[in-house]
């Protein structure tokens, strides 16, 4: 070992002893491990001016320490492989609106060549790709526990009109209804549990459908892949998302996959999103964004905002069901959808809403506030007009999923299937109607204990399952709240709370004293009728008598 004791070990950085025989990392990994832990001895014996260190007892903690330094100075320096600059998760290729017109460029950058979007999809190859956007639909209503091609139909609806929401945003600015531009959502998420077609609709065949070359996943925005990331993912997402939504040009949406739904619960992401759709100087052409979250039960970080400020400005489509039938031909079904996929009748909507667009009436106008999406409808309407197939779309067009309606009414018949009466829930008359008073402690059945999900936060998060439409509750308090049982009943579909109450010895009471109070009426009748009887027979003696 005398042979490396000399000046060439300045510090612990230089190159190690056996290294120098190698000629990759790889071969040196190849080293027996007395071999290596030789290297690491003889550098750590000696110090910087190549003094000897005496104190060997330290050596083992020493050599632990190098390791973290060297591991972590590795780290930072290395970022080949990863992401380096936001422009590049922006959608390729991307669309820019410019008089009255789409126009689409391979990337999002300067000097960068761009063509008008044509289409000249008609007959025969048009009424094959109408079919298609039948078929996605009927999937996702076929093949599924629970029908789900409402929701199906909507997405693509969503997603073919995406470039032009801009414009209806501005639309309902100016118009003398109640309607604002926050009621236009500039985004929409796909939520539900694994393996229920999230990511094969809102990624696979969104791509297909709209041409895109890079649809995310949310994994990408880790640090470990884009070299600007922060170790808060949801933070880095809605960074690069607000980047995008004030980038000034491009029109279609970005399209993120498997995004934690508790991203939408986040103070920075309430801020970004109300920002953009209320700010008034936003008159320019806009982008939109597209979500896939996948929802688990049970994990804090599944849970998503239900306020309907956030509901109004990101709309949630559900897809909770489970595929259904036989497995080998729904997977045959699929795949042929897989195949069949193409972007043709999105280029075909694209020319077609230009148009649209471009000669807008006052009666029109008031059919847009009415629905958003009617521009895409009638653009599709029209097209299958001219084969006779509207009829296979018709109730999906009607009109549009309201994820308020539907969310939570699984969680609830649950709950009140667990409630006890006179302890959970109370029911009472109010205002002549039955009345279920639902107490805070119910909720403690849905709790775990965490800061997340404490009776407190469970107890809102179910008040707010409530549709405002059904008229069901209209606040809470900290004991709980009153909901009305007809309503609440209308809304679960079921009579979930009022065989709740049916079962109950309050409802027995009641009608153990209503059958009393009958029974009194009835005898008194009686007791009247037999009176006037006896009245009667009297005066006919009497007159006899005369």
């Amino acid at each position: 070992k005398s042979t490396i004791l000399n000046r060439r070990f300045p510090t612990f950085y230089s190159r190690p002893l056996h290294k120098d025989q190698y000629s990759s990392d790889e071969e040196l990994k190849k080293l027996s491990a007395p071999e290596k832990l030789s290297v690491a001895q003889t550098v750590k014996l000696f110090g910087n001016a190549g003094y000897k260190k005496r104190n060997l007892e330290n050596i083992g903690k020493e050599l632990y320490s190098l390791t973290q330094v060297v591991k972590h100075v590795s780290r930072n320096d290395d970022n080949s492989g990863k992401i380096t600059r936001e422009e590049d998760l922006y959608p390729k290729p991307v669309l820019f609106y410019n008089n009255g017109q789409l126009f689409e460029a391979l990337r999002v950058g300067d000097n960068v060549k761009s063509e008008l979007i044509t289409s000249n999809l008609t007959g025969a190859r048009l009424r094959e790709q109408l079919q298609l956007f039948s078929d996605i639909a009927h999937e996702y209503d076929n093949y599924k526990e629970v029908g789900e091609g409402w929701q199906a139909c909507d997405f693509m609806c969503f997603l073919f009109e995406a470039p032009w929401l801009w414009k209806i945003r501005n639309m309902y600015e100016l118009s003398p209804s109640s309607k604002s531009r926050e009621d236009v959502p500039l985004g929409v998420a796909l939520i539900g549990q694994g393996r229920t077609g999230k990511s094969t609709l809102g990624k696979r065949l969104a791509a297909k459908l709209t041409g895109s070359g890079n649809f995310l996943d949310g994994g990408v925005f880790d640090a470990k892949n884009y070299a600007l990331g922060k170790s808060n993912i949801n933070m880095t997402i809605t960074t690069v998302l607000s980047d995008y939504m004030y980038s000034a040009g491009p029109v279609n949406p970005m399209m993120i996959d498997d995004i934690s739904p508790d991203l939408t619960t986040r103070p920075y992401f309430d801020r970004f999103i109300k920002e953009i759709t209320n700010n008034r100087s936003l008159t320019q052409p806009l982008p939109s964004f597209i979500f896939t979250m996948n929802r688990r039960e049970g994990d804090s970080k599944s849970q998503f905002s239900l306020k309907p400020e956030i509901m109004r400005r990101l709309w949630y489509l559900s897809f909770e069901s489970t595929f259904a039938g036989d497995e080998d031909e729904r997977e045959a079904k699929l795949n042929d959808l897989l195949e069949r996929a193409n972007d043709q009748l999105y280029r075909y909507c694209q020319v077609e809403l230009a148009k649209f667009f471009n000669d807008v009436s006052p009666e029109t106008e008031q059919k847009i506030e009415k629905d958003y999406l009617y521009p895409i409808k009638y653009v599709l309407k029209q097209a299958m007009d001219q084969f006779g197939m509207f009829e296979l779309v018709k109730d999906y067009f009607d009109d549009n999923y309201d994820y308020s309606l539907f969310v939570g009414r699984n969680d609830w018949t649950m709950l009140i299937n667990q409630a006890e009466v006179g302890a959970d829930l109370t029911f009472i008359q109010q205002d002549g109607q039955l009345k279920a008073q639902i107490n805070k402690q119910l909720f403690n059945k849905v709790s775990d204990s965490t800061a997340r999900n404490n009776w407190s936060m469970m107890m809102e998060r179910y008040f707010q399952y409530l549709p405002r439409k059904y008229r069901i509750s209209y606040q809470y308090t900290s004991t709980g709240f009153i909901v009305d049982v007809a309503n609440f009943d209308r809304w679960l579909n079921s009579d979930t709370l009022q065989q709740k109450y049916n079962s109950s010895e309050v409802a027995r009471d009641a009608q153990k004293v209503n059958t009393d109070a009958k029974m009194t009426e009835l005898l008194t009748r009686l007791t009247e009728a037999q009176e006037k009887q006896a009245h009667r027979h009297g005066i006919f003696s009497w007159l006899k008598k005369k």
